[in-house]
């Protein structure tokens, strides 16, 4: 509230937090396994560092959902782990 020369304003202020994401838990809980119930499948064409950082990212959260992989470069990568797929397509094909 503001006042002066008689004269009052008031300001209404309201805080809004932004909403937190819902990570969904990996398997902690029994019988909740959603590592059962989500695959990722991603495509990549050479950029192997993004691929990395993309699976990196998934294994923070989901240790154990499969990823499938599609990839259709040149000279292909072999990228191992657990609960990965990798699938190697022709080179150029559209």
């Amino acid at each position: 509230q503001l006042e002066t020369d008689g004269h009052r304003a008031f300001f209404v202020i309201k805080i809004r937090h932004a909403t937190i994401p819902k990570l969904y838990s990996s398997g902690d809980q029994p019988g909740y396994n959603i590592s059962a119930l989500v695959t990722v499948a991603t495509k990549t064409f050479l950029r192997y560092d993004k691929l990395r950082a993309l699976i990196s990212s998934i294994r923070t959260y989901y240790p154990n959902v499969t990823i499938v992989i599609a990839d259709d470069s040149d000279k292909p990568q072999k990228i191992e782990g657990a609960f990965i797929e990798q699938y190697f397509m022709p080179f150029g094909k559209v």
